[in-house]
């Protein structure tokens, strides 16, 4: 969340502002078993009043999903940004010597395919996991 708050004028053009702004994202993460994984981020910015324009509320969804095989060596992700094809720019402006409207829209539907190989998966003995944990925080010691 944040305030902006601008005074002035330029060519008698009032260029004062007083607004609250916020943004924010929510991620979840659903594990449907053992070897899925389903991520769903949504995104929000709430208009927005700067000296010059007004820009409008932002908001979009991306949605992951990611599959191991072959006891977790292999991993399949596929992933949609922007999955309604929300995402766009609208700023306006009006004063006594113009008038202005833009819309942009990029393209922000987008797939991705991953594949992820591990080729080592370092796993610590039961004599490295307890060593280091006689009260020491997780502090490294260096030359003692």
């Amino acid at each position: 969340m944040f305030y902006t708050n601008s005074t002035g004028t330029y060519n008698e053009i009032d260029l004062a502002t007083n607004s609250i702004s916020w943004t924010g994202n929510l991620k979840t993460l659903f594990k449907p078993d053992t070897k899925t994984e389903l991520q769903i981020l949504l995104n929000y910015t709430s208009p927005n009043v700067l000296p010059q324009f007004k820009i409008n509320e932002i908001y979009f969804v991306d949605v992951g999903v990611k599959r191991s095989f072959l006891d977790n060596k292999i991993a399949v992700s596929f992933t949609v940004s922007d999955i309604f094809n929300t995402k766009k720019w609208i700023i306006q402006s009006e004063n006594s010597i113009y008038k202005l409207e833009n819309n942009s829209k990029n393209e922000t539907r987008i797939f991705w395919i991953g594949l992820t190989y591990t080729i080592n998966s370092y796993k610590p003995t039961k004599t490295q996991k307890t060593e280091g944990t006689d009260n020491d925080g997780g502090i490294i010691k260096l030359g003692q």
